[in-house]
């Protein structure tokens, strides 16, 4: 796991997730769209543990927004929320 932090939380966050099959990049912004922090997972239930105590970590996350095609576009929007 790779974490890229800038040291502040922000009020209104937004995370950006860009799924592949072996790991998943998030990046953290604000409302004004600037990248707050960044981190990189395993595809899987330890990395979605992961996602969820990082983002939050970072303030009030107010949207996910995920970028995938086909079916991991259905699954990890589902398997990710288990662990919220």
């Amino acid at each position: 796991m790779s974490i890229i932090e800038t040291g502040f939380k922000a009020a209104n966050i937004i995370i950006c997730v860009d799924t592949h099959k072996p790991t998943h990049v998030a990046v953290a912004i604000n409302e004004q769209g600037a990248r707050l922090a960044a981190i990189s997972i395993p595809a899987n239930s330890k990395g979605y543990m992961k996602l969820n105590n990082w983002d939050r970590s970072l303030g009030s996350v107010q949207a996910y927004g995920i970028e995938g095609t086909g079916l991991m576009a259905q699954v990890y929007p589902a398997t990710c929320c288990r662990w919220a």
